[in-house]
């Protein structure tokens, strides 16, 4: 099989091409982060060539700060559990600003507004890492390393657990905004690399429920990156319920859009590329102050 030509997504550039040592990571947010490979495999010795991702969220107008002195009050976030367990300090004024499930917890009668202390036991402290991260700067900042002797993906695996596990961290704690950013995130990368995430998938249906919007960009990198013949060579990663939903992709997007007599149109070519990040975005309702309500903020995912 040819190696997919490679394309620069909007928003990704390629600082170097020649041999470099990986450089440690300039934020928390890429502490976690394997060094990426490419798609073809090169007969040269290794090559490493740094690639940024630096996905910008559109900063709200009347977003906080610090002008008055409610702005310096700080709440506590426990993410993690028993020894694991990390403690992290965030300005209220942050965390209530962007989450409205943040707002409701630290500003009730309950627990968690009396003690201003909220708790993720079953999240982990690196995502909490990137979350806090977002909160203050409203942006998805990633910075990889791809070495070019693999074709392999597997180095592929961790950075794409950790997209998704962030996105449904957003999802728990109504953040639209940044589940849409992580939409874009792997867009990006998925059109960079010409890669379908298959070795994820079980962690991938592990955090999401039927008919997330997740789901279904998944589905729809898979149809368009995967070599067929990995629906043999990778059967093991396939989780029964993907198979379905990938048939039923099928079924709709393909077949059902083309007659048997044109064939060739079922091939995927330059014109057939996914659908648009905007297709799997998560809808934003907002009130008066920018920030939606447990109410409104209904998700459709």
């Amino acid at each position: 099989m040819m190696p997919p030509r490679r394309r620069t997504a909007p928003g990704v550039s390629i600082i170097s091409r020649r041999p470099i040592r990986p450089r440690g990571p300039s934020t928390p947010v890429a502490a976690s982060t394997p060094v990426m490979t490419p798609v073809s495999p090169a007969a040269s010795p290794s090559i490493l060539v740094k690639l940024k991702l630096n996905m910008k969220g559109k900063p709200k107008q009347n977003g906080p700060n610090f002008s008055s002195g409610s702005g310096h009050q700080v709440v506590t976030i426990l993410a993690g559990s028993g020894e694991k367990e990390e403690k992290f300090i965030v300005h209220k004024q942050f965390a209530c600003h962007y989450s409205p499930l943040f707002k409701a917890a630290f500003e009730s009668g309950f627990i968690e507004g009396q003690t201003q202390t909220y708790k993720l036991d079953d999240v982990e402290p690196k995502f909490v890492q990137v979350l806090l991260h977002w909160l203050y700067t409203q942006k998805l900042d990633i910075e990889v390393a791809m070495e070019q002797d693999s074709q392999h993906f597997l180095h592929l695996e961790e950075p794409f657990i950790l997209a998704v596990s962030l996105w449904a961290l957003a999802d728990k704690l109504l953040l639209p905004g940044l589940q849409n950013e992580v939409v874009d995130w792997i867009n990006h990368v998925c059109r960079e690399e010409g890669y379908a995430p298959t070795h994820c998938l079980k962690q991938f249906y592990d955090c999401t429920g039927a008919g997330s919007l997740l789901r279904k960009l998944f589905i729809s990198q898979t149809a368009h990156y995967m070599p067929s013949n990995w629906y043999t060579t990778e059967a093991k990663h396939f989780p029964q319920d993907f198979l379905v939903d990938l048939a039923e992709y099928f079924s709709t997007e393909f077949v059902a859009k083309h007659t048997c007599e044109a064939r060739e149109t079922f091939y995927i070519s330059a014109g057939m590329i996914s659908k648009a990040g905007k297709d799997y975005y998560v809808q934003i309702k907002e009130n008066r102050d920018g920030v939606g309500s447990l109410e409104d903020n209904t998700l459709m995912s």
